[in-house]
């Protein structure tokens, strides 16, 4: 990692990273486990970064509080949930719901959008799979048959194409950077509607990424739109990982929306935590017997 900024890290340096800047009250203190896999480059950027946050958070008023231990980890412990959290949920996926652009009628909708198998230009961060001449379909907000909408936001994506049927093995892939042996987390919105014979429904598709390759599947009762949202974890083989939705089963659709991946957060980084409070906690006892 010799030219690496703290942001280009692994989800498990940035989580420690994140805990240096919310523990460490003085540069003193820094404890050097927490910068033991860094070059000297990225150990002054995470230096500075942590300088930074120090003077944000710990202003003069807030200084004089943090005197009394329990308001110290208080603190201490509002600022984690508000930093490592925000580091380990952090999406690794390129437009993950679809909503980058907008949907160009190229298939009697104005509103929808006929995507071919090979297609790896017309939806950011995805390619189309399947067979020659096959397709999908990215539908957007008002589409004129009223039936599946977006989970979230305005766009989502129908891997049953434009037909019924015919859907096995089309659908999409997104290659991103991750770390091998590092555990994530895949969630997704899977969706479904028994509009047209107003009966019970099965949508599935097959998720694939890294060691995972999983059917899931959804039934729908009497619903013209429906959604489910499902989790799975995988563990990275290597520095790129190929996230794949390939349809499965379905009557009308199989919807897809609302798509990330993140990293899991690293057992080492709860001994950080503890260990970051008590520091901070040995620190305003020290303070306060010296004020004594």
């Amino acid at each position: 990692m010799p030219h690496k900024h703290p942001a280009e890290l692994s989800g498990g340096m940035q989580q420690r990273v994140a805990i240096a800047c919310a523990v460490v009250m003085e540069p003193p203190l820094v404890l050097e486990v927490v910068y033991g896999g860094l070059n000297r480059e990225p150990m002054a950027q995470s230096r500075v970064a942590c300088a930074v946050v120090r003077q944000r958070v710990l202003t003069p008023c807030t200084k004089e509080l943090l005197m009394k231990t329990t308001t110290l980890s208080l603190l201490a412990g509002a600022v984690l949930a508000l930093c490592v959290p925000a580091v380990a949920s952090a999406n690794l996926l390129t437009n993950g719901g679809f909503e980058v652009g907008t949907p160009v009628g190229n298939h009697g909708d104005a509103h929808s959008q006929r995507l071919l198998a090979g297609d790896n230009t017309s939806l950011a961060g995805w390619a189309v799979v399947g067979d020659a001449g096959e397709d999908i379909a990215w539908i957007g907000a008002g589409h004129p048959y009223n039936v599946l909408t977006a989970s979230e936001g305005s766009n989502f994506l129908d891997l049953t194409g434009w037909q019924a049927g015919g859907f096995a093995g089309k659908g999409v892939v997104q290659t991103f950077d991750t770390v091998a042996g590092q555990q994530y987390t895949v969630g997704f919105d899977l969706g479904n509607s028994t509009d047209y014979n107003n009966s019970n429904g099965i949508s599935g598709l097959v998720v694939s990424a890294g060691s995972l390759n999983q059917l899931v599947s959804s039934v729908t009762n009497n619903s013209r739109n429906a959604w489910d949202h499902f989790e799975l974890r995988f563990v990275a083989q290597s520095a790129h990982t190929t996230l794949s939705f390939t349809g499965a089963q379905a009557i009308h659709y199989i919807g897809l929306d609302n798509v990330s991946v993140t990293a899991v957060p690293e057992p080492e980084t709860y001994a950080m935590l503890l260990a970051g409070l008590g520091v901070m906690g040995a620190v305003a006892r020290r303070r306060k017997a010296q004020q004594a």
